[in-house]
């Protein structure tokens, strides 16, 4: 859970709750307006079986993709998609945080 944490934490979310106090078990992260939370227990998909790594995908904006895949790359996290140019005009890349989930960390066109 730690790991996870560090995770989310690189990419910018700080710890806003966590339960139990020593050693959590469950952790809200907060980044601006946007919150996510962590739990070591198993999410669940729409049938009720527990999900398992890989299997969800979250987007992360950042200002600069490729500085902070530089970053998360230097800790040693696994980038699955380096940066690039979509289509649609944002800048993507893919990584895995410590559970083996795919993050995909995008930013925004500039105008």
């Amino acid at each position: 859970m730690a790991a996870l944490t560090e995770f989310y934490e690189r990419l910018g979310f700080v710890r806003r709750l966590q339960y139990p106090e020593d050693g959590p078990s469950f952790v809200a992260l907060q980044r601006g307006t946007a919150e996510i939370a962590i739990s070591a227990e198993p999410a669940l998909s729409e049938g009720g079986v527990a999900s398992g790594p890989g299997q969800w995908r979250m987007c992360v904006f950042v200002d600069a993709v490729d500085a902070m895949v530089d970053r998360l790359s230097a800790a040693e996290v696994q980038v699955l998609q380096e940066p690039a140019d979509m289509p649609w005009g944002e800048r993507l890349a893919v990584v895995a945080d410590p559970d083996g989930n795919h993050v995909a960390v995008v930013s925004m066109p500039r105008n």
